[in-house]
């Protein structure tokens, strides 16, 4: 036993010996880099898991930086500003655009009135109470919003009658449409982009259409509004038909 235990004790490295100066090296060289990894982490503010790879969040300059959702990059481009013009118009009630338009030509926004919705079906002696509301409407500057609650109240309480052509699925005055005939037609018809395809197409009704919006939609000018009519058993209005029913839009 005491001969084994000497065996050892002569095998064990001696101090100041090349194995032990080794050893020594070695330990001292990992503690000092673990130390150092250590003290990245908590510097940069890196945080990591032992078991998966780090993440490097280092700036550009490769310094460390801390990482917040502010710092991240957007995932798309921030839009180009617009200038404070634009910005306006964007927001610009169409009753407002329609009024410069018409005082910049000198239009008579009765005549307008009374031609468009001619145009639309509503012949001019039908036509005028609605023509009294919205001029008021167009010269009182009021939203687009407020157009369409005011316009669809009155034909609630039957102070007026809408237009067939402008008559919706749900039975309401299409006033988006009306609103952008509105437009169309203080710069002339005639500069509508016309889009014309080779055969007919099928649409599944919603809500809000109106013949004269399928005519807006699909040939870019409301006048076709018949046309779609008449390839769909001539019906006078949409406000008969149902949600979700098919329509055909034929070739123009």
């Amino acid at each position: 036993m005491q001969e084994n235990s000497a065996s050892a004790k002569n095998n064990a490295p001696r101090e100041g010996s090349p194995l032990a100066l080794a050893i020594y090296a070695f330990f001292g060289v990992a503690i000092i880099v673990v130390g150092l990894f250590v003290l990245r982490a908590q510097m940069t503010g890196d945080h990591f898991e032992m078991s998966g790879p780090m993440l490097d969040y280092s700036d550009e300059t490769g310094e460390g930086a801390a990482l917040s959702p502010a710092a991240l990059p957007p995932v798309h481009p921030p839009a180009e500003a617009l200038s404070e013009g634009e910005e306006q118009a964007a927001h610009e009630p169409t009753s407002v655009r329609v009024m410069a338009t018409a005082q910049d030509r000198a239009i008579d926004m009765d005549a307008l009135l009374t031609a468009m919705l001619d145009r639309l079906g509503q012949p001019k002696a039908a036509s005028q109470p609605l023509r009294d509301r919205l001029s008021v409407t167009l010269e009182q500057g009021r939203s687009d919003a407020y157009i369409d609650t005011f316009l669809n109240a009155a034909i609630t309480r039957g102070d007026i009658e809408p237009p067939l052509a402008l008559t919706t699925v749900a039975g309401r005055l299409d006033t988006d449409t009306l609103l952008e005939t509105l437009v169309l037609a203080t710069d002339s018809f005639e500069t509508a982009a016309h889009r014309a395809f080779a055969s007919a197409r099928p649409h599944e009704l919603r809500p809000t259409d109106s013949f004269a919006g399928l005519s807006l939609h699909y040939y870019g000018h409301p006048l076709a509004h018949d046309l779609i009519a008449g390839a769909n058993e001539d019906r006078a209005s949409l406000a008969d038909a149902e949600v979700g029913q098919v329509v055909s839009i034929p070739a123009f």
